[in-house]
């Protein structure tokens, strides 16, 4: 039985009821015996399991694109164009915020937003999409038993990681390093800022923006550094999926349970590909609070130079020299701001960067390696088949020459022969002058 997915609601964690007809009963028993007789694997019919389940499963994620107004005026059009432009930046977020809706539902699409970072989610997500080498199996699936990249570990050492999740796990560090520097340099201004001159007679939000400046520098500091050792207690591949994802069942643990059909496997795999909003969150962190240090700093500063502008707490600048401290401040922090976030807006309007376009790139990649995995088997199977074919025939050989009729047959051949040539005779002269020179 399947289930519909339903935009906003989380999947369940319990498999649904499996439906059985009397007659389906009978032959899936029989498709079970034929394979473990053959020992023959299902790639086959799961790489068209999953392909069938996503594409009937990822139609909801669709974008959501109004239509412009019709209109007969040249210069409305115009208009239309321009703000159709303009609004481009913060529609990518809302198709986001969709997409993120539709696969974790709607309170959690909206705490992530918040306060998660759109660049952590397409990092994870991009992870769990990336298989490791290819093991045994020739799926290359990190979740893969037979996969030497999957649970598998190297004896007396350090266990194996592929070199996506060694790449996260490098990323992890070096942003941390980073994330410490530059706390510890905002944690410093802030310091500093709390002792200027005629600070308190100004507005109290000048202090207690600098006041959480340096709290949160402080706290973006030590959770990158308890972050980094988390990660690094993750020594293998598969355990850093299943630190993102939030548990250890990856998408071939759902393919291949025949309790999952339809849109209900679509739903419990795109859960698998992306990343827990937990995890978005834990890994974002250091870097939200790093920004909201830095923005407190910058309101602080604000706050201060505009009270020393309208009060006139100093004494020896001149009438207008406060405010227009005050003016350039505004405009070099609007300046450094736009120039900032234009090229971000710009690259976030690609379809492999938006959160729709990850989870259906991540998909795609899930069918190719399934299919990759088929072809592999067929060409195993193929290669196998060939030296059973092989090694049957050279036994019949073998088996032939053993036979006592054939080795008569060949022995009398041999002495035709040799009766024929001679040879025996001159044989039998050299041995006969040997033993007369002895």
């Amino acid at each position: 039985m399947s289930r519909v997915i339903v935009a906003g609601e989380p999947p369940s964690t319990t498999a649904p009821p499996e439906s059985k007809s009397p007659t389906s009963e009978g032959s899936g028993a029989s498709n079970a015996n034929n394979e473990k007789a053959t020992g023959s694997t299902n790639n086959i019919s799961l790489a068209e399991k999953v392909r069938e389940a996503l594409e009937k499963g990822l139609c909801g994620y669709e974008l959501y694109t109004p239509k412009p107004r019709e209109t007969k005026e040249e210069g409305a059009t115009t208009l239309l164009s321009i703000g159709s432009a303009a609004y481009k930046v913060p529609y990518v977020n809302i198709n986001d915020i969709r997409a993120w809706s539709h696969v974790y539902g709607t309170a959690s699409a909206v705490v992530l937003a918040t306060f998660g970072r759109k660049s952590v989610w397409k990092m994870q997500a991009k992870l769990l999409g990336r298989p490791g080498r290819p093991g045994p199996s020739g799926s290359g699936d990190p979740d893969d038993p037979d996969d030497p990249e999957g649970p598998g570990g190297a004896w007396g050492g350090r266990g194996t990681i592929d070199p996506a999740a060694e790449e996260y796990k490098r990323t992890i560090e070096t942003e941390s390093q980073r994330i410490g520097v530059s706390g510890t340099i905002i944690a410093s201004i802030a310091v500093i800022a709390l002792t200027l001159p005629s600070l308190s007679q100004t507005h109290w939000v000048a202090r207690a923006s600098w006041i959480f400046s340096l709290v949160s520098s402080l706290l973006a500091v030590y959770n990158a550094n308890n972050q980094v050792w988390i990660v690094a207690y993750l020594l293998l591949g598969n355990r850093v999926r299943a630190w993102i994802r939030g548990h250890s069942k990856g998408p071939r643990a759902y393919i291949e349970d025949d309790n999952y059909q339809g849109p209900y496997l679509a739903e419990v795999v795109v859960r698998s590909l992306v990343p827990a909003p937990s995890s978005v969150l834990i890994a974002s962190a250091p870097g939200l609070l790093l920004s909201a240090s830095l923005y407190f700093l910058l309101i602080g500063f604000g706050v201060y130079l505009g009270f020393m502008w309208t009060r006139a707490l100093d004494d020896l600048a001149g009438p207008d020299d406060n405010r227009d401290v005050f003016i350039i401040y505004l405009v070099s922090l609007i300046f450094c701001f736009g120039l900032c976030s234009i090229p971000d807006a710009a690259h976030d309007t690609q379809e492999t960067d938006t959160v729709r376009g990850t989870i259906l790139d991540n998909s795609k990649n899930l069918v190719t390696r399934y299919e990759m995995s088929e072809r592999r088997h067929k060409e195993r199977s193929k290669e196998i088949e060939d030296n059973l074919k092989s090694e049957r025939r050279r036994t019949e050989r073998r088996g032939h020459m053993l036979e006592p009729s054939m080795q008569i047959d060949l022995l009398m051949e041999i002495l035709k022969e040799l009766k024929e040539t001679n040879a025996l005779m001159k044989l039998r002269t050299i041995a006969t002058t040997q033993e007369d020179s002895y």
